[in-house]
């Protein structure tokens, strides 16, 4: 069970960055192919809102954990008071004069504050599970996947192609090249490297016949 939580939590996470990773560089010109002439802060409402949905979606195998156990009550009660956060805190920095995307920061905020909790309770449920290697192959391996290719593309988004649909597509198809490359030499163990490659090449005699 704890083998099955770690993996489903990597691949949640990697899926999430295959596509949040590209939008982050090319977020202006997919809203402009999308809306045209997009709102103020739309820009920072989309990048946080993906860091939002990548800590959910690494964070989501532990509450499938807790709600196999009929005994909710506890955990329920708990998440609930975590998450009405977003609330209260979103309206306190909104009163304060906050920009309207401090909203979604709050949200990231009661995201890493739900994620320790749920850590915590599943703990307590399972004491055999281990916070600290979920934490390091998780969430820490997530940032070393995400670096080299955040790396390269920030080193050359500054090359453009004089046409919004050819700068779209060329860049966010150089970084899914480069996170799919990343999640392969970094992300994945040994032995499911080798489960790709049979998978793979498997595919490719089925080709060839």
């Amino acid at each position: 069970m704890v083998n099955l939580t770690i993996r489903s939590s990597r691949l949640s996470s990697y899926l999430v960055m295959f596509f949040m990773v590209p939008i982050f560089f090319q977020v202006q010109n997919f809203l402009s192919m999308w809306l045209g002439d997009y709102p103020e802060f739309a820009v920072e409402f989309c990048i946080y809102t993906l860091i939002a949905i990548h800590i959910d979606g690494m964070a989501a195998p532990l509450w499938m954990i807790l709600y196999s156990d009929s005994k909710l009550k506890s955990y329920q009660i708990g998440s609930s008071l975590v998450f009405s956060l977003n609330f209260l805190l979103g309206w306190l920095f909104l009163y304060m004069g906050f920009p309207p995307y401090s909203v979604i920061i709050v949200r990231i905020l009661v995201y890493f504050i739900a994620v320790a909790y749920r850590l915590y309770m599943v703990k307590d449920k399972v004491g055999s599970f281990p916070i600290f290697r979920w934490i390091n192959e998780v969430v820490l391996s997530s940032i070393y996947i995400m670096t080299p290719p955040c790396l390269i593309m920030y080193a050359i988004k500054f090359i453009q192609y004089n046409n919004i649909w050819a700068d779209f597509i060329v860049n966010c198809s150089i970084c899914a090249i480069l996170i799919v490359l990343s999640i392969y030499l970094i992300g994945l163990t040994k032995n499911e490297r080798a489960f790709v490659n049979s998978k793979v090449m498997k595919n490719i005699k089925k080709v060839n016949i």
